[in-house]
């Protein structure tokens, strides 16, 4: 291949992590959300039956 082959190869794959990395993101603040809210319901269940 020649060397301008790789000129939009690589405009493309700038543009594909740019746009994918605050989906990312927010795939792994969601994860975090809903980690932290089974937690806490976790914990106010086990409240619930302690009670």
């Amino acid at each position: 291949m020649k060397w301008y082959y790789w000129v939009p190869i690589c405009w493309i794959s700038v543009n594909v992590f740019v746009v994918a990395l605050p989906l990312v993101g927010r795939l792994l603040v969601a994860r975090q959300a809903a980690r932290k809210s089974t937690r806490s319901i976790m914990a106010g269940s086990s409240v619930v039956g302690d009670n």
